[in-house]
């Protein structure tokens, strides 16, 4: 569609597209895809919605959890330093309102 090739243009990001028919493109490789995005399906079902201005943290919480080689104590430090280094501002009366924090068994 021309709306992703303006939308990578305009984002500096590459785009890799696949002929009708074709499965695989270099490294490339739809089942991958397919794989990934069910993967991303079933972690995302526990939160019961997410809205797409959190989409980007549940991603990399996705990835972390389930695609870093690194050891349990390495992903804790790597999710603390980007939990730290995201910025979110909050009023004291929304606190007690805010919903549970999900967590990994």
């Amino acid at each position: 569609m021309n709306s992703y090739v303006r939308f990578t243009n305009a984002n500096g990001i590459d785009l890799v597209q696949l002929k009708t028919g074709k499965a695989k493109k270099g490294i490339y490789n739809i089942q991958h895809i397919n794989s990934y995005h069910s993967q991303l399906k079933r972690f995302m079902r526990g939160f019961n919605g997410v809205s797409t201005k959190y989409l980007n943290n549940y991603l990399v919480w996705n990835n972390l959890v389930n695609y870093a080689k690194e050891s349990d104590m390495e992903k804790r430090n790597i999710f603390l330093t980007f939990v730290l280094a995201t910025l979110k501002t909050a009023k004291c009366r929304d606190l007690s309102n805010r919903p549970a924090v999900p967590l990994v068994a």
